[in-house]
């Protein structure tokens, strides 16, 4: 699952497609509150270019 609107969302799109991925991702535009899609998960990454240690609250 990607949420958000990000400047890479859709190349992700593409990509996923590319790959026939499609029925093992979910996008998601972005929302408010996230808290009951994170308490669906089994496991989060927040992936960074830029930051060593990314904070999550």
């Amino acid at each position: 699952m990607l949420i958000g609107n990000g400047p890479l969302k859709e190349k992700l799109i593409k990509m996923v497609k590319k790959e026939g991925f499609e029925d093992k991702f979910i996008f998601e535009s972005y929302q408010e509150n996230i808290y009951e899609y994170l308490s669906a998960m089994d496991l989060y990454v927040q992936a960074s270019l830029n930051e060593g240690m990314g904070r999550t609250v």
